[in-house]
């Protein structure tokens, strides 16, 4: 039972250094208008059905301004899946990232100013 145990974490800890090494790019972002991402097709999808991942209660998503840039930034703690407890979109709904290391996730909140959360579940 210990060895299944062990033999499983180790399977998520490799799983989860294979998605850490997401790219990087913040070039992806683009500036938009806040107020019709909300009625985006893409904003709307992900609410909806929460793309590659199911969107629990206590979901959120905030727009950011980092670096004159808007992206959105999605938050879903109560997954048990570690690549969708953060993402990160660009205003067209591209994903710019949800497996970064966690010094790239620092260096992203190190350039966010204007910060608004725009929905929760």
């Amino acid at each position: 039972m210990k060895t299944t145990s062990h033999l499983i974490l180790l399977l998520l800890v490799i799983a989860a250094i294979g998605c850490a090494n997401d790219d990087f790019d913040l070039t992806q972002m683009k500036n938009c208008e806040e107020s019709t991402v909300e009625q985006s097709g893409w904003f709307q999808l992900l609410i909806k059905d929460g793309g590659d991942c199911k969107l629990y209660a206590g979901a959120k998503i905030y727009s950011y301004q980092a670096e004159k840039e808007t992206l959105y930034y999605l938050t879903n703690p109560a997954s048990s899946v570690g690549a969708c407890n953060e993402a990160v979109y660009n205003c067209s709904g591209t994903l710019v990232s949800k497996a970064w290391s966690p010094a790239q996730w620092s260096e992203l909140r190190s350039r966010v100013s204007e910060m608004s959360q725009i929905w929760e579940k």
